[in-house]
């Protein structure tokens, strides 16, 4: 399966299963395996990619992004985008020790063991930020997730409006982060 037809993209965007089980159905053994190849994964591991591949191409299909092309080579791409993200996120999650980043920005900073007042606000500052400010902001600068990776994730409509809620966050955590400095100084 090549392309996927027009009567399928349009039940898909109508909310039917159907097409997407054949596509799934189609690519499922090849892709598994190709996964399981390049990128060295265990076959549950491959399994769990595959099928949120055809999640992402479901809500691709919905929100306009999915280009009618090669279905498997598209699959097979965002698996492999899919698979990178989390071996990232993996070593990530094996490295960071939530007080060495304090340390480590501090020790730059100190004078006579007290640490920068503008670094203990910062922190202070992001732990005060709430609900998608707070995983928008955390997911992109402390993870390093990239925002064109996040829209997807986190469901927005389009990478502009990421985009612009990234930019509204920022400018709330330094506005809590002035402020505190403010009161302090």
């Amino acid at each position: 399966m090549k392309r996927i037809g027009e009567s399928d993209l349009t039940a898909i965007r109508q909310g039917d299963t159907g097409p997407l089980k054949k596509i799934y159905e189609a690519h499922y053994a090849v892709n598994v395996a190709k996964l399981q190849i390049r990128m060295n994964s265990s076959k549950e591991d491959a399994e769990d990619i595959m099928m949120d591949t055809i999640l992402m191409l479901r809500d691709n299909i919905m929100n306009g992004s999915f280009k009618n092309e090669n279905v498997g080579g598209y699959l097979l791409t965002l698996g492999i985008n899919r698979w990178r993200n989390k071996i990232k996120r993996d070593r990530r999650l094996q490295e960071y020790d939530p007080g060495l980043m304090e340390k480590e920005l501090t020790s730059k900073h100190e004078t006579k063991n007290e640490p920068n007042p503008k670094v203990r606000a910062i922190f202070r500052a992001m732990d005060m930020m709430k609900g998608n400010c707070k995983t928008l902001l955390t997911r992109n600068l402390v993870d390093g997730i990239p925002l064109q990776t996040l829209f997807m994730e986190l469901e927005y409509k389009s990478y502009d409006v990421i985009k612009t809620t990234k930019s509204r966050c920022v400018k709330k955590l330094r506005a809590i982060v002035n402020k505190m400095l403010d009161a302090n100084g």
